[in-house]
């Protein structure tokens, strides 16, 4: 699957909260993606089903942690600006 088409399938499951919960696994192993396009959308919605499902995200976590530091702009938001 290219770039385009992977970003409209997480964009629809953005869309579908009633398969968040299901496909937390699948969405954090798309942090190892290539595209940093695809790694902040799959930041931006780990965050969002972490709300949702708090006690489901928690082996997610440890993934999400090390671009916490990152100097991409489109994966970091520095603390000051949130």
């Amino acid at each position: 699957m290219n770039e385009s088409e992977l970003y409209k399938e997480l964009g629809i499951l953005t869309k579908d909260k009633s398969k968040w919960e299901e496909n937390i696994p699948y969405v954090s192993s798309l942090l190892n993606h290539d595209s940093v396009k695809i790694q902040a959308k799959v930041l931006w919605l780990l965050g969002e089903m972490g709300l949702e499902y708090p006690g489901s995200i928690q082996d997610a976590v440890s993934k999400v942690v090390p671009f916490c530091g990152s100097e991409n702009v489109l994966t970091y938001t520095p603390v000051d600006t949130v």
